[in-house]
């Protein structure tokens, strides 16, 4: 679920926020969401595993990175 959540909550972010953090993969989380969503009883359980362990991590160390670059901007 948490990938779910995941795709939810960057559909609130602004396109002015996607832009200025190209390498984050936007379209493919959200896209994943829908998967996890519509695939649900589907899922491939290595496939699932590695979004958890390597792409959320990876996604959160960017997250992480963008703020700080943000934050060391604005001073």
């Amino acid at each position: 679920m948490c990938v779910v959540q995941i795709g939810e909550l960057i559909g609130l972010l602004s396109e002015d926020t996607r832009s200025a953090i190209p390498e984050i993969p936007w379209r493919l989380i959200k896209e994943t969401r829908n998967f996890y969503v519509h695939n649900y009883g589907n899922l491939n359980k290595t496939l699932t595993w590695n979004t958890l362990t390597s792409s959320i991590p990876d996604l959160c160390k960017a997250c992480k990175e963008a703020l700080e670059e943000e934050k060391n901007h604005s001073i």
